[in-house]
């Protein structure tokens, strides 16, 4: 173990996807205490606890008996690790949520009651214990998808088509089932549409802004399951005014939930006809998103403004969107039952001007490696930190660099 500075960050979860909050702390001379509850997290940080991260009181108990006495703040990108967060922060004297507020962070079935009553929601959305005969109603005259009430990582999500069998609903329902942390499944209208995220940061002071917002791509390879594979911040794809109605709708649905102190990270719709429907909300964000993703596309320090504003300060609640930079989380998604023939990645076909900062190409690289469909999010095969100017790295130029990677890798 490395000795502490007396600038910490208690990072909750040691996945690789953290790896950007730890370089955010190694370029600004801060300490780093990864916990985790697994002894083979890929991140150990400069003190490593093997505790889970819903362990609040374990985790003080060891902080204290290693000596730390103050934190800049806790990281975590866990929805589950929400409470440990804000019961460290507490504990630490910094800024943190309001206890009603965390509860209304983890169900989706609370934040969509909040966002109806609200006037946000715009789609059938109704938690279930058990499979009910309204959900083969729904079923019989909709698109549907069934979601855990409360998980992470894109798991137990199916998506049905309209006049599915019951044997195919009951089996969905079970899915999502074991991954609830609450057994509770919630049944929605799939509405089609272009999913996007914003990335929020509210202080203490009921000042929110919003420092990015991404257009969101989801892959094929997979079984009746979203998981994304792009998120392109600041893309060129939309007028700038779709982005600022994202943006007021976003600090609508943080603010719904009660949400202070805190990072927001948001998913939403926007159906054919233009109109915003939230999906849900985390009280956290994703590493490589709080640093450097959302930071680039900006021209800001997200992660930095999150620190102080634990630390008491304020923040002008003016959005930080739609500048003259982009970047994106890319992730390598390939062809199911492909196979690794000329190992190479995507960074030899960019076009200039757009460079990678951070990437994990270790599957893309190895001979004969084959790929098939993935499940959840964990399972995404390595990624890209990409930026550039917006005008030079537009969606299209992405998509063609990746199509000659793909020719070029699996031929």
């Amino acid at each position: 173990m490395q000795s502490l500075g007396k600038k910490t960050v208690i990072l909750l979860g040691g996945n690789v996807l953290n790896s950007g909050i730890v370089y955010y702390c190694r370029q600004h001379g801060i300490s780093v205490v990864v916990v985790d509850w697994s002894p083979n997290a890929f991140l150990k940080g400069d003190l490593f606890l093997c505790i889970d991260v819903k362990d609040s009181d374990s985790i003080l108990k060891a902080l204290e008996e290693n000596g730390v006495k103050s934190i800049l703040g806790t990281y975590t990108s866990i929805d589950l690790a929400v409470p440990s967060l804000n019961a460290i922060n507490r504990h630490f004297g910094l800024k943190s949520m309001d206890r009603e507020a965390i509860e209304h962070a983890l169900p989706k079935a609370e934040m969509t009651k909040l966002w109806q009553e609200a006037g946000i929601l715009n789609r059938y959305s109704k938690v279930f214990d058990s499979p009910a005969p309204e959900i083969f109603e729904r079923v019989n005259v909709m698109q549907v998808i069934l979601k855990p009430n409360i998980s992470s990582s894109s798991r137990g999500i199916t998506i049905l088509e309209k006049g599915a069998s019951k044997e195919t609903v009951i089996a969905a329902f079970e899915k999502a089932g074991r991954e609830s942390h609450d057994g509770k499944v919630i049944v929605e209208e799939f509405v089609q549409g272009r999913e996007f995220t914003c990335d929020m940061l509210g202080d203490a002071y009921g000042n929110v802004s919003v420092y990015g917002i991404s257009v969101k791509y989801h892959t094929q390879n997979t079984h009746n399951n979203k998981i994304a594979i792009k998120l392109h911040y600041n893309s060129n794809l939309y007028p700038d005014e779709v982005y600022r109605k994202i943006a007021q709708t976003g600090k609508l649905c943080y603010k719904a939930l009660g949400f202070k102190s805190s990072l927001g990270h948001l998913e939403i719709l926007m159906k054919e006809d233009g109109t915003l429907s939230p999906v849900e909300i985390g009280a956290r964000s994703s590493g490589f998103i709080a640093n450097p993703l959302v930071s680039l596309a900006g021209g800001t320090d997200y992660f930095g403004d999150y620190l102080r504003v634990l630390g008491g300060e304020k923040i002008s609640g003016e959005d930080h969107i739609n500048g003259s930079e982009s970047s994106m989380f890319f992730f390598y998604d390939m062809p199911r039952g492909s196979q690794v023939v000329h190992p190479c990645s995507l960074d030899a076909f960019l076009p200039e001007g757009i460079k990678s900062a951070y990437f994990n190409r270790a599957k893309v690289l190895e001979p004969g490696h084959r790929f098939d469909d993935i499940s959840n999010d964990n399972e995404r095969v390595g990624y890209e930190i990409l930026y550039g100017h917006r005008d030079v790295m537009s969606i299209d130029a992405i998509e063609k660099a990746e199509k000659a990677f793909i020719e070029h890798n699996i031929k």
